[in-house]
């Protein structure tokens, strides 16, 4: 016999629903396998609204297989105890100002709206210009840009926001994610990204700008290990934790075997819950670190026709050290430039809060590498795509929400789609919330979910809406 809700949790349920609620996003067919009717309704857009920290719902529509350990989520604003990574108040009447811009791709471990971050990894497309001066001198115009606000790219629009997604460039889904940025050049930069418990698996392609601007186009990506960070649910008090960063040694002539890929890995110190951390147990939390280690779809080496003495640095404190191999400290970030050759960079990040070692190995495990260098050519594996990628975790959703069944009943149709999306979401948020802090297999514990008998894969649960 079904469940049946009573008419008071329904228009509860409807209460925070609005017409805007309705709007949700569709994958393209190559991330859209396996078909699933109850991953179509999901809309992870519920829950993301709100102009003030302490009045917005609190959830983000983030990607991550169910019980995944890191989440991985577009930023538009900053994160701290009662904001989010990401806020959709532009979809809000008088709010199309908020949040239109994204400042980069992370790796959250924020587990609700009233916790704060924990060793969060954040990975930022953008372009300079190149322009020779004299003498083998270059300047980069704009610069690379790492302070929150200045790296931020604006999410192109239709100016159709009416449409089903708000009229963005966006795609919004539980195993992948894509948007249409624009570079500040008039240029595009297309962001997608998909993962697994403990592996983000991103790709970002550059197009050329319609009109071009003086000196020589140069796509990087930066990678964010230590920011200034915000301690309790005030703005103003910003601490600043260090972090770690060191660059795999260049290997000439190019490698052809996986290891030798570029990496760059480090660390994290960063916990704004420290502050509610018991007496007895703040020694062992302040040797706290989230790992990680990504891996580029290239070998480290200049292009013979490149005029940037070095492709790859450090950048701390707002200060640029090109080639620098190492660095730990507060403010820091790692770029590393796109070869010439190349319009499309994919890079994987494995996560532990164990050791890099660690973070390499789940790296390995969970998406094995994607290319292998081959006489400066991408040699692309069957199988280890972001499509595949984005498939597997696909996968896992399907399997778990094709379980459960529900007979939906309403006034008109409207309004059983606000039901059907207000309970698929529902569903996956709950799996997605509940994080899996393990950070390799060998420490897995087995997690048993008590439902009935009936939810055996044989015979799907039942549920009665009205």
């Amino acid at each position: 016999m079904g469940v049946s809700w009573p008419p008071a949790v329904l228009y509860l349920l409807l209460l925070y629903t609005s017409p805007t609620i309705l709007a949700k996003t569709i994958a393209p067919d190559a991330f859209s396998q396996p078909k699933s009717s109850a991953l179509d309704n999901v809309n992870l857009y519920i829950g993301t609204t709100g102009t003030e920290p302490n009045k917005a719902g609190g959830m983000i529509p983030s990607v991550a297989p169910p019980f995944g350990m890191t989440r991985w989520v577009a930023q538009t604003q900053v994160s701290y105890v009662s904001a989010t990574p990401y806020n959709a108040s532009w979809v809000l009447e008088g709010g199309k100002e908020y949040n239109d811009k994204i400042h980069g791709l992370v790796g959250t471990r924020q587990p609700a709206i009233w916790m704060g971050e924990s060793g969060s990894i954040a990975v930022i497309p953008g372009v300079v210009y190149e322009e020779e001066l004299d003498r083998g001198q270059f300047d980069f115009e704009g610069g690379i840009r790492t302070d929150f606000e200045s790296r931020g790219l604006r999410v192109i629009s239709r100016n159709d926001a009416q449409a089903m997604d708000y009229g963005r460039e966006e795609v919004v889904t539980p195993s992948y994610y894509s948007v249409l940025l624009d570079d500040g050049f008039d240029g595009r930069v297309f962001c997608e990204m998909s993962a697994t418990s403990r592996v983000g698996h991103l790709k970002f392609t550059y197009s050329n700008p319609t009109s071009q601007p003086k000196g020589r186009k140069r796509p990087y990506i930066l990678i964010e290990a230590a920011r200034p960070s915000i301690i309790t649910s005030t703005p103003t008090n910003v601490t600043y934790p260090p972090g770690y960063i060191k660059f795999s040694q260049p290997v000439s002539p190019p490698p052809s075997s996986q290891s030798q890929l570029f990496e760059v890995c480090g660390y994290s110190t960063e916990r704004q819950d420290s502050i509610i951390t018991p007496v007895s147990g703040q020694a062992a939390a302040s040797q706290f670190k989230g790992y990680f280690c990504a891996r580029f779809n290239f070998p480290s080496f200049p292009s013979p026709l490149s005029s940037i003495p070095h492709d790859h640095g450090v950048i701390q404190n707002g200060t640029v050290y090109p080639g620098k191999q190492e660095a730990s400290g507060p403010i820091l970030s790692a770029y590393v430039f796109l070869p010439e050759s190349q319009d499309a960079m994919d890079v994987r990040v494995g996560t532990s809060f164990i050791s890099i070692e660690q973070a390499r190995a789940n790296l390995d495990s969970e998406v094995s590498d994607v290319a292998a260098a081959q006489s400066n050519e991408l040699q692309t594996k069957p199988g280890n795509t972001l499509e595949s990628t984005a498939r597997r975790v696909r996968t896992e959703w399907a399997e778990l929400l094709d379980r459960i069944e529900i007979k939906v009943g309403g006034e008109d149709d409207e309004e059983v789609e606000v039901m059907k999306q207000v309970f698929w979401t529902g569903v996956v948020h709950s799996l997605q919330v509940r994080s899996l802090s393990f950070s390799s297999f060998l420490n897995l514990m087995q997690i048993f979910i008590p439902v009935p008998e009936r939810a055996a894969r044989s015979q799907p649960l039942l549920v009665g809406i009205r």
